[in-house]
């Protein structure tokens, strides 16, 4: 996870997210939930946050530019 550039974690279900945790803790350079009350109340803004109904994932093709 360290490695990746973009760790994606578009859930619909989820309620308390391990993963994305993990993936802070272990250093990768953005972090993208789905955009739902509970990931917010969970990570705030460290993350990025999308709507996972959408396949044109914009912010990560503007984030791969950066």
């Amino acid at each position: 996870m360290r490695d990746c550039k973009v760790f994606l974690f578009p859930t619909f279900y989820e309620g308390f997210d391990i993963p994305p945790l993990e993936a802070i803790s272990a250093g990768a350079k953005q972090v993208v939930v789905s955009d739902t009350e509970v990931m917010h109340e969970v990570f705030g803004d460290s993350v990025s946050y999308i709507n996972p109904n959408e396949y044109e994932f914009e912010l990560l093709k503007k984030k791969e530019t950066d």
